[in-house]
């Protein structure tokens, strides 16, 4: 699977890019020119201004500030609030896949885990 951003957590949610901007527009800590943005930029400019460090996600808690979900951190839990249909399998061996239907990921498999 590829290593895209496909989402972030922030205050105990998880939320695709352009929710995530509603909401911290929502929350003021974005203004309401973030909409034009991009996620990254947008994130990279209030990032600078409370002093957050984004690319040292150890350096700050997902309460304070978004952090990065790539597709690599996937599983099956995920597939709901993403909003992605998914066909759920099993190998032979007993373990079991989805098969990503539908989103930006679509005709990837995800294993679990």
């Amino acid at each position: 699977m590829r290593t895209d951003i496909v989402g972030y957590t922030y205050n105990a949610e998880n939320y695709l890019p352009d929710s995530l901007i509603e909401t911290l527009i929502t929350k003021g800590m974005l203004a309401p020119g973030a909409r034009g943005m991009s996620t990254e930029e947008a994130l990279d400019q209030a990032a600078a201004i409370d002093g957050i460090d984004r690319y040292d996600e150890r350096s700050f808690d997902s309460g304070d500030f978004p952090k990065v979900i790539f597709s690599e951190q996937l599983t099956t839990d995920d597939l709901e609030w993403m909003g992605w249909d998914a066909l759920p399998g099993t190998y032979a061996d007993g373990g079991t896949f989805v098969d990503i239907l539908s989103g930006p990921f679509a005709g990837e498999r995800v294993e679990e885990k």
